[in-house]
């Protein structure tokens, strides 16, 4: 391999090798001894398909994390760097660090807050995964699905994530940031593993955004009454009318800070509904 010789992939293949039908993985199905295949899944091929699946998610976690590491490693160095490296100021001389230049700022503190974001994002979602999947721990209040759509989405998002991150930092380190100590390149090519290991991430995206969408038709049927319907847009819609009016809150205080993000989720999905 070019890079990451570590990941797994292979093919192998056996000759005159029978494998016992005792010996097969049976958590979800079952051969019998006159070959009749059973399975305590419910459903049709892809509700079995989908339990399967099901199993990728915590490899989609450990992805994510791992994306997660080296998007923070990669700031950290680029932002470092970025706040010693001087270079000429107000003063004229080399003393001005080029953090304090807005090209440097607008280049990584949004990637900074991004990362912060998808850090608490991705330790919400473990926990909860942990706790639905770990017997005798109590349950979230939050199906399998949910479950499935959120694992999908956070490996997605902090896969494209690093790769981002790693090619502005390095950039922004100049020519520091090819020094293999720095471990830029190190983080560029791994960063591609993460957009695809385990479910592409462009597929995975998809998968959540029609699962969200496929819940939002429901309560848009046109079988409802005109009064529903009303009340649904109106819903949809106020929130967001009374914030634009006026009504604020403060960035310290964290409920505000996800109401208006579950505001701008529902008005995005909204759009997205109607088109």
């Amino acid at each position: 391999r070019w890079v990451v010789n570590g990941i797994d992939n292979a093919k192998i293949s056996f000759e005159h090798v029978r494998v016992p039908r005792v010996n097969l993985l049976n958590a979800a199905s079952e051969v019998d001894e006159q070959g009749v295949y059973s399975t305590s899944v419910s459903g049709n091929n892809r509700a079995r398909f989908l339990k399967v699946a099901d199993q990728l998610l915590s490899g989609r976690l450990c992805i994510a994390a791992m994306s997660q590491g080296a998007s923070k490693t990669c700031m950290a160095i680029a932002l470092r760097y970025s706040a010693t490296r001087l270079t000429a100021g107000p003063s004229g001389k080399s003393d001005f660090p080029i953090l304090g230049y807005q090209l440097q700022q607008n280049a990584l503190i949004p990637l900074l807050a991004k990362t912060y974001c998808y850090d608490i994002a991705l330790k919400q979602i473990e926990s909860m995964y942990a706790k639905y999947t770990v017997p005798g721990r109590d349950v979230y209040t939050v199906s399998q699905r949910e479950i499935v759509m959120m694992c999908c989405a956070i490996k997605a998002i902090t896969g494209w994530h690093i790769n981002t991150a790693a090619t502005i930092g390095r950039e922004r380190c100049g020519g520091q940031g090819f020094l293999a100590s720095n471990r830029f390149g190190t983080a560029i090519s791994a960063s591609h593993s993460s957009m695809t290991a385990e479910g592409d991430n462009s597929v995975l995206m998809m998968k959540v955004v029609m699962e969200y969408l496929a819940d939002l038709s429901l309560k848009m049927r046109p079988r409802q009454s005109p009064l529903a319907t009303l009340a649904f847009v109106a819903k949809q819609y106020t929130p967001g009318v009374i914030l634009r009016k006026g009504k604020t809150g403060s960035g310290k205080d964290i409920e505000y800070i996800r109401s208006i993000m579950e505001l701008r989720e529902q008005l995005l999905f909204g759009d997205l509904a109607r088109r």
